[in-house]
């Protein structure tokens, strides 16, 4: 918009009242700009939207999740076979000190 554009729609807005509209006009459509490019970032676009990051971090946080279980589940499976084999190195001394009586 050149100057004179401007100048010609200030006299057609009726002075300062109108100059005050068209400055809280172009404000307004700034601040609609912003609102506008931050909501973008909300919705997926397949990538680099906050809404794909957030994605991204959900699917590694399950993933996690579930090695964590794994880990979890082959614990408890090496702690059943080391209480078997105590038990049975336990009753394997009993009777050897129980021949040596």
């Amino acid at each position: 918009m050149s100057i004179v554009e401007i100048l010609t729609a200030l006299s057609g807005l009726s002075g300062l009242g109108g100059l005050a509209a068209f400055i809280g006009t172009l404000a307004n459509m700034k601040k609609t700009k912003e609102i506008k490019a931050d909501t973008q970032q909300l919705q997926s676009n397949h990538g680099s939207s906050i809404a794909d990051a957030i994605r991204r971090i959900e699917d590694s946080v399950r993933s996690v999740g579930h090695q964590v279980g794994e880990v979890r589940t082959d614990l408890a499976d090496e702690r059943r076979d080391r209480r078997a084999w105590d038990e049975s190195l336990s009753d394997r001394v009993q009777r050897l000190e129980g021949r040596r009586r």
